[in-house]
């Protein structure tokens, strides 16, 4: 992570999660940052979905800790239990939606705070073996971020379902992320 620190801010107001969400859009179109494939994605909304009956979600804002300013890097929606595609009849963690903040973004030319995509996921496998799910990670991925979620290494497992049907479907298997956590 290059030495960064990430906080972690769980169940954000939405006033500050419809500030953060403009901050990110006003930085990218002042500074001309490349269009992200995410970026007509309303986290306000998301953080005041809870619509998945049954599950446990998480919501979570993350700052770089290490920095002086309060702005958020980071932004994470995880979603808990879902059936594993590698390990027949065990769970997995969800990561239903990640995005970085526009001025953190691998393409953007003056990037601040590096390796918070890797950070975050090291938390959602933190997470998922606090859940009893040995550390077992599944997401669907943007086509933009499918070279980091090979690179941690995932599995690509087909597509997913519901409103991630058009994208490939990643899983981490247990084996892999208890090594990624003994690491970090």
């Amino acid at each position: 992570m290059n030495g960064t620190r990430i906080r972690l801010v769980h169940g954000p107001n939405s006033y500050d999660v419809s500030q953060w969400q403009e901050h990110w859009k006003d930085f990218a179109f002042e500074r001309d940052v490349p269009e992200s494939e995410s970026d007509h994605w309303d986290w306000l909304g998301k953080s005041l979905f809870v619509g998945h009956v049954g599950l446990g979600i998480e919501f979570l804002i993350v700052a770089a800790a290490d920095r002086v300013d309060e702005r958020c890097h980071g932004l994470m929606k995880l979603v808990w239990p879902k059936g594993s595609r590698l390990a027949s009849g065990r769970d997995v963690l969800y990561v239903d939606y990640l995005e970085i903040a526009p001025w953190n973004r691998w393409d953007y030319r003056d990037r601040e705070v590096r390796g918070l995509g890797f950070a975050m996921m090291v938390h959602a496998i933190g997470l998922s073996q606090e859940l009893g799910f040995e550390g077992r990670v599944a997401l669907c991925s943007l086509p933009q971020a499918q070279a980091f979620y090979r690179k941690i290494p995932m599995s690509e497992l087909g597509v997913g379902e519901g409103h991630d049907a058009e994208l490939p479907y990643f899983e981490l298997d247990s084996e892999t992320a208890q090594g990624i956590l003994k690491r970090f």
